[in-house]
């Protein structure tokens, strides 16, 4: 009972409980949620699994999950270990097994691009696969909004739960962008947004909200809607301006002196190799680091103890070490 009913106990948060049971009456194709960040949307989505399968709405192998950050995939993978296997998918791997199906000619050059705008321009020649029940679709601000045609038309019988955040987009531009299309939709009835965060101290939050508040005037009242239930006393945010990656290598060595090694952890925004094949961030700090003879990480997907951990934004929560260095 512990294991496998665990969400029937768990503390959900008043906005949480009100999402669970309206998901729970199952009158929807579409359920949409817009999360704060650090508001337990991934515990949430784990949930509304485990609550699918002991209803009997489904069996575990008819349930996909479509998750972008590498951490989140790792965590629902294993929390969800007690139901049966289930393996996180992105959306180009989808997209790939359909442009298989279709012999596609260039299926092997990671021309991801290419392949998704050979989809929508043979939108009605997709195969169906119709054991498909139920997809989750974690991190829906970084899927453009023609992601939902591609997948409606794949898994005809299934229904879609897309979570995300507007402003964490990294991807796409926020208007752009699946999760944006679907809260903004006056039609859509089942949109729920999550405006409290327990993990993100209020210090904190009180910068992000600023600073949003800078670019994003027409979302005001949105964002002035989150609110911190965190304890936690921070320092908040350092912003800093570099003029080059000499400024930006000299602050990194100051920053890992300042903190140690294993109480520091560096994001980029960019992997090991550009879109443009330039070398990435990641690969950029890395070769620095180990000039320096500095312990670094050999994976931006894997954390070592003793080791300062680079990593990208897109693959990591951020809280994973004390002290953030984020480029």
């Amino acid at each position: 009972k512990k294991v496998i009913g665990w969400m029937y106990d768990f503390p959900w948060r008043p906005e949480q409980g009100k999402i669970m049971l309206n998901f729970q009456k199952q009158d929807w194709e579409n359920f949409v949620i817009q999360a704060v960040f650090g508001g337990g949307k991934t515990t949430m989505l784990i949930a509304m699994i485990f609550d699918l399968i002991l209803h009997e709405r489904c069996k575990i192998d008819e349930v996909m999950i479509c998750a972008f950050n590498v951490a989140i995939k790792n965590e629902i993978k294993k929390k969800v270990k007690p139901l049966g296997k289930v393996v996180p998918r992105t959306f180009d791997s989808i997209v790939y097994e359909i442009c298989k199906d279709m012999s596609y000619v260039d299926l092997k050059h990671p021309n991801f691009l290419e392949k998704r705008r050979f989809l929508y321009q043979n939108i009605l020649k997709i195969p169906e696969d119709e054991k498909i029940k139920y997809i989750f679709i974690d991190e829906a601000q970084d899927l453009e909004k023609n992601v939902n045609t591609i997948l409606s038309k794949r898994y005809p019988n299934a229904k879609k739960i897309i979570v995300g955040d507007i402003f964490q987009s990294i991807q796409k531009e926020p208007r752009e962008s699946l999760l944006w299309y679907l809260v903004s939709n006056q039609e859509n009835d089942n949109v729920y947004k999550m405006t409290e965060t327990p993990r993100v101290p209020q210090q904190i939050l009180d910068e992000i909200q600023n600073a949003l508040y800078s670019y994003y005037p027409e979302f005001q009242e949105t964002i002035s809607q989150w609110k911190s239930s965190s304890n936690t006393i921070a320092k908040g945010v350092e912003w800093s301006m570099f003029k080059g990656y000499k400024d930006i290598f000299e602050n990194i060595i100051n920053f890992i002196e300042k903190y140690g090694y294993e109480d520091t952890m560096i994001l980029v925004f960019s992997s090991a190799i550009t879109v443009r094949g330039k070398l990435g961030d990641v690969s950029r700090v890395r070769r620095f680091l180990i000039e320096k003879k500095i312990p670094v990480n050999n994976s931006h997907k894997l954390m070592k103890d003793n080791c300062v951990f680079v990593s990208t934004v897109n693959s990591s929560k951020g809280l994973e070490r004390k002290n953030v260095f984020c480029i």
